[in-house]
């Protein structure tokens, strides 16, 4: 048996989110994600109601190859959601998101990224994973969140 010791980083956001957290957390699924995230096409969703529920699986493809997420807790009466993603030969992401009301009449969505590496090639993903790369990725999504909730289309990519 061999035990390494894990290459990996953890990353955390809060995104300010222009609605409650009940018009906010169904959006927070692999099939409604396809309405408000530019690039963002599964390709297969093993769902028993076609949304994210509790071990919900569904398949991407990327540069790195095929990925596999599972959601692994989801309890939409607390907004809370965590899946888990990987890409063999790569890295493992543990992705938790919970949603908070704040006090502009909208939510506070706090998003967690966990990466391990399971390579060479996945720790550069982990160094790579810089805080800047980080901020940037989320201030995308919440851009595209936003734009969707208040105008009730994708926002395009330019």
């Amino acid at each position: 048996m061999k035990i390494t010791k894990p290459h990996r980083i953890s990353r955390t956001y809060k995104q300010k989110i222009k609605a409650k957290p009940s018009l906010v957390f169904p959006l927070l699924c692999p099939n409604r994600e396809v309405d408000w995230v530019n690039g963002w096409l599964p390709e297969e969703i093993i769902s028993n109601s076609g949304l994210a529920e509790l071990d919900c699986v569904f398949t991407t493809t990327n540069d790195k190859g095929k990925a596999f997420w599972i959601v692994t807790k989801y309890e939409p009466e607390n907004f809370m959601l965590e899946i888990a993603k990987i890409v063999p030969d790569y890295y493992l992401s543990n992705i938790r998101i919970s949603i908070n009301d704040n006090q502009d009449n909208g939510s506070d969505l706090s998003v967690t990224y966990q990466l391990t590496s399971l390579s060479k090639n996945g720790n550069k993903k982990v160094d790579e994973f810089t805080e800047e790369y980080y901020k940037d990725f989320m201030e995308a999504w919440e851009r595209e969140l936003n734009y969707f909730l208040i105008t009730g289309h994708k926002k395009e990519d330019k």
